[in-house]
């Protein structure tokens, strides 16, 4: 009952082991290991080097590389590296809304909306840094990008440039 996430994010339901000797549940990532405590929460490898864990329901236990350790409950997330664990913070609970297909923003940086829509679609989407700073609230496709993209188009001040359909640019509009 053991995991290795090497990239991306996952999403894991578990329920109490019916086995005699206990079995349990751990996700392996490169900065530690995170064991589930009967519970359902998600682990994401980021790109920068870091790990984060929310919890929607029960609890998990972090172990970092380094030896610290951190029960967070549902409700809570924490980033960690392999310096330590990152304080605890609020995780809501559309967190895992991706699972479904969407991604809810809530007043969240362009750049990090773009970051996020790139996970989901193949080639390059880069954000042009005149723009990055916008802020962006709604519901959003994470399974029909292109449909994102245009949903942001028509209510942000920007423009989406489609080079080819695996090279895409969000810039400035210029009216």
């Amino acid at each position: 009952r053991r995991i290795r996430l090497l990239a991306g994010e996952i999403l894991i339901t578990t329920q109490p082991d019916p086995a005699p000797v206990a079995r349990p549940f751990l996700v392996d990532t490169a900065q530690g290991v995170v064991r589930a405590l009967g519970t359902r929460f998600s682990v994401r490898q980021r790109d920068d080097g870091g790990c984060h864990v929310a919890v929607f329901d029960k609890a998990v236990e972090i172990r970092t590389l380094s030896g610290a350790t951190r029960l967070l409950n549902a409700g809570e997330g924490a980033d960690f590296d392999l310096a330590g664990i990152a304080p605890t913070t609020h995780v809501d609970a559309h967190a895992a809304l991706w699972e479904q297909g969407m991604l809810l923003a809530n007043e969240m940086r362009l750049a990090d909306v773009l970051a996020e829509l790139a996970r989901h679609r193949p080639g390059v989407l880069r954000c042009a840094p005149e723009v990055a700073e916008l802020r962006v609230s709604g519901a959003i496709s994470l399974a029909d990008t292109d449909a994102g993209l245009s949903l942001l188009e028509r209510t942000l001040p920007l423009r989406v440039e489609r080079l080819t359909r695996y090279w895409v640019r969000v810039v400035p509009r210029r009216d």
